[in-house]
């Protein structure tokens, strides 16, 4: 299985540990409270291309793709010239739990209870607050399931559902990319 590091600013890295390996990858996630920044990302990626083949900004877009890829871009390009062909950049349209909606079927066996497809997870705005409101009907902490649900996420559904997830599962396995999309 081979390491990719991912530097993350979500409050849940072991949901993303549980998809990416569902994508045959062993992940090594640093995490950074609140947005990423240059001086971070830059020292995480040092540390992680010590022992990963690749490493992956993952940011959440909240609901501003554009100005999070800028804002991305402008770390990318921050980053001392030997990184770059090793760190990819990838934005997650609009949060994890846009990932997580894509699979209702996950959903309902971490709550007990079936719960409505999202035909466009990557259309809710508030993917946070919409979930939450799926386990607080249910009776649950959403914050304690994000990893089951993850656990239990068809990607082949994620993958069809959210194009943002799809960017992602490319450059985890093959890490080919445009040099404008870092």
């Amino acid at each position: 299985m081979k390491k990719v590091g991912l530097v993350v600013e979500d409050k849940y890295p072991e949901a993303i540990k549980e998809i990416s390996k569902k994508l045959g990858v062993k992940p090594i996630i640093r995490r950074q409270r609140g947005r990423i920044s240059e001086k971070k990302a830059s020292a995480f990626a040092k540390e992680l291309l010590r022992s990963c083949e690749k490493v992956i900004i993952l940011g959440d877009a909240d609901c501003n793709e554009e100005g999070e890829r800028e804002r991305l871009q402008r770390i990318y390009e921050h980053l001392p010239e030997g990184l770059r062909g090793r760190v990819h950049i990838c934005i997650i349209v609009h949060e994890l739990e846009s990932w997580l909606l894509a699979d209702e079927n996950a959903i309902s066996r971490v709550l007990g209870k079936n719960v409505k497809p999202v035909e466009n997870p990557e259309r809710i705005h508030n993917a946070k607050e919409y979930l939450e409101g799926l386990f607080e009907k249910g009776g649950k902490k959403q914050h304690l399931l994000a990893e089951e649900i993850a656990k239990h996420v068809n990607v082949k559904k994620l993958k069809e559902k959210c194009a943002s997830f799809a960017d992602f599962e490319r450059k985890v396995r093959n890490g080919n990319v445009r040099r404008r999309d870092a």
